[in-house]
């Protein structure tokens, strides 16, 4: 996924590389596999769609999930930094705003006075000198632009997912990932890990719903529309094929689902040995992969201990693994991560033709942080 040359999220290209990749791929898990056979049998995006309507809508696995997070990075740095610039305006802009009120009010005062000694029956002094600040432009428009990317995250995460996994459990927990990642780029360094967790999974809440929104509108008036009320989709280039009723109705089901998630995310139990829910039985659903991460990132202090936990835990260890390293590493920051662990990645050698091991070694993901 050429985020980092493309500078944004091309569906057609993505599927295209991925059915490349599936050539050496040493392991790929069976919904992925059937949605690029799609892909590469038809030349449509829509593999993904095919794939979960065979399933029976059954197919919510954790595997798009796993691959999303070089989207809120590529997208997310670029939003935080909006977001800090709208900051900086604004800040700006209060203290311009200070300093013309203390000049005026300082003009004003002297008016007040000269009128007071030379004519006790003048009108009081005009006020019109202590003006109301000026609408703040430069924040308003940084604001719009954070939002805007903000979206641009969400759609991305949905069209990638949709490529291979498009249960809208799946896209909307790509979405709701993302946009947390991308929020914890832009928190204070100095924030406790807690906190910054639990403001993330706050940023997840809201993701969930507009994602929710974001992905009805698109199913229900298709890519080509570049408009639904207030939902602009331009962003989203994927074939959806003809969407039911009750498809639309499993966004629904997926948002309160989700939502349920990221609150039993604060709990002190995240309940994952339930009967809707258990970690060995149900290993490799997404919404156990996306509730452990979060409960995490609001209840551990350190990466390390989290992912020690996770792979304690057994079930699918080493992508619920990868989904939290992500999720914890963006609250923590590169640095948390023992060196030790980080050496035994950089230094891996993959498998395959040794153009294919370059092309696709994890070293390359450091280009993201570079842009």
């Amino acid at each position: 996924m050429r985020l980092a040359d493309k500078g944004g999220f091309d569906a057609a290209d993505v599927a295209a590389r991925y059915v490349a990749w599936q050539d050496e791929a040493f392991d790929i898990g069976n919904q992925t596999r059937s949605a690029l056979w799609q892909i590469e049998k038809t030349g449509s995006t829509a593999g993904g769609m095919i794939a979960w309507r065979e399933s029976g809508h059954q197919g919510a696995g954790n595997g798009s999930l796993m691959r999303t997070t070089p989207i809120a990075i590529a997208l997310g740095r670029t939003s935080a930094s909006a977001a800090s610039d709208a900051s900086d305006a604004s800040d700006a802009s209060d203290a311009l705003d200070a300093s013309d009120a203390s000049d005026a009010s300082a003009a004003s005062d002297a008016s007040d006075a000269s009128d007071a000694s030379t004519a006790s029956t003048a009108p009081p002094a005009s006020t019109a000198l202590v003006a109301s600040p000026a609408p703040d432009a430069a924040a308003a428009s940084h604001d719009a632009l954070a939002s805007s990317l903000i979206s641009a995250v969400i759609d991305a995460s949905i069209a990638d997912s949709m490529l291979t996994h498009a249960d809208p459990r799946c896209m909307l927990a790509c979405a709701a990932h993302n946009v947390a990642i991308a929020t914890a780029i832009a928190l204070p360094d100095a924030m406790p890990a807690i906190e910054r967790g639990r403001a993330m999974i706050d940023a997840a809440r809201a993701a969930v719903i507009e994602a929710a929104r974001r992905l009805t509108a698109l199913w229900t008036i298709g890519a080509s529309a570049a408009d639904a009320g207030d939902v602009t989709l331009e962003s989203i280039d994927i074939d959806v094929g003809e969407v039911d009723e009750a498809e639309l109705a499993l966004v629904e089901t997926a948002r309160t689902e989700l939502s349920r998630d990221l609150e039993m995310a604060l709990a002190a139990d995240p309940d994952v040995y339930g009967e809707d829910m258990h970690l060995w039985q149900t290993a490799g659903f997404v919404r156990l992969a996306f509730r452990l991460s979060f409960w995490h990132a609001a209840h551990t202090p350190t990466w390390s201990e989290a992912l020690v936990d996770i792979a304690s835990r057994g079930g699918d260890s080493d992508t619920n693994g990868a989904i939290a390293g992500a999720l914890l590493g963006a609250r923590d920051g590169a640095s948390a991560i023992p060196a030790a662990w980080v050496e035994r990645v950089l230094a891996a050698r993959q498998p395959g033709s040794a153009t294919w091991a370059e092309a696709h070694h994890p070293k390359h993901l450091l280009a993201l942080l570079e842009k």
